[in-house]
């Protein structure tokens, strides 16, 4: 009998086997390949990141460029801080309250920028981070000093929408 065949339990068929030599010969083209492969993913991931914050970036200042055609110029001197693009920000993500007796909110197209969107300022130099600059935002990307809205994670959802005083007016209102 050839000691790469076994007697089955029942009837006379036989099952082959790998050898060892055909598992190791298995094993190392699948490391050949994870070797290849692997540096090929990790150049993506940044890329891919990138891409992101390029996209959300577009998608903020087209929110700027919608608030501002509909309403008032949204402009807000830069401070050296992230108060400014929280507070941009928050303002387009403001929905006013109904005037009362009327089915027509008074800032048409509000909100202009997702309500639940997850804002989070940081100053950690390996995130791509937007900066306001006075009219619209600047993307900073990692390795850049520098302090803003982490703009990875505006396409995340926070717990909650933000809540707004009474009488609350968006920034550079006339």
């Amino acid at each position: 009998m050839d000691c790469r065949q076994f007697p089955r339990l029942s009837g006379d068929a036989s099952i082959r086997a790998f050898s060892l030599v055909e598992a190791l010969v298995v094993i190392a083209v699948v490391g050949v390949l994870a070797t290849i492969a692997i540096p090929t993913i990790g150049g993506i991931l940044p890329s891919s990141s990138g891409a992101i914050a390029t996209r959300n970036m577009n998608l903020l200042n087209a929110a700027v460029v919608s608030f501002n055609q509909n309403n008032h110029e949204l402009a807000l001197d830069p401070d050296s801080g992230t108060a400014d693009e929280i507070a941009v920000i928050r303002s387009l993500q403001y929905v006013p309250p109904l005037i009362s007796g009327s089915l027509i909110s008074p800032s048409p197209g509000a909100p202009y920028f997702e309500p639940m969107a997850n804002v989070l300022a940081t100053s950690d130099s390996s995130r791509h981070r937007a900066q306001w600059n006075g009219r619209m935002y600047k993307l900073i990307s990692p390795g850049t000093a520098g302090s803003g809205i982490d703009i990875l994670r505006l396409a995340g959802r926070a717990a909650a929408a933000p809540s707004y005083p009474s009488g609350y007016q968006t920034v550079g209102a006339p």
